[in-house]
């Protein structure tokens, strides 16, 4: 075993340590968004360097973590019952939300198709 595993696999174990002492979830989210100062993400980093056991799926606050960047903030939202579940009753059952125009910086569609790409 070369010492950049024997390093990795240190890390690793630190980083278990560390994580399973971690309370508080919005530390948690905080923490593994956070940039370095090559604005790289916490979870980049990780993701890039084959560091994932830190983000075991047996850490209901890094699954939760995940969940919310893949489905949306309001992955968490559910009621307990089976419908409450499923994603297809859910956008069936609720009414799409209004789009905030005031975020469209690039103008109106003609002047984005035209931009030079």
């Amino acid at each position: 075993m070369n010492e950049c595993t024997q390093l990795k696999g240190k890390l690793l174990e630190l980083g278990k340590i560390y994580n399973d002492n971690i309370e508080d979830e919005s530390y948690y989210t905080d923490l593994i968004m956070d940039t370095d100062f090559s604005n790289r993400s916490v979870l980049k980093i990780i993701t890039t360097c084959g560091l994932e056991p830190l983000l075991s799926e047996t850490d209901p606050k890094a699954e939760n973590l995940i969940n919310t960047l893949y489905v949306g903030k309001e992955a968490n939202m559910c009621d307990g019952s089976l419908s409450g579940y499923s994603n297809f009753l859910h956008i069936l059952n609720t009414s799409p939300k209004e789009a905030d125009t005031s975020l469209n910086k690039l103008g109106d569609f003609p002047s984005m198709v035209s931009m030079s790409f």
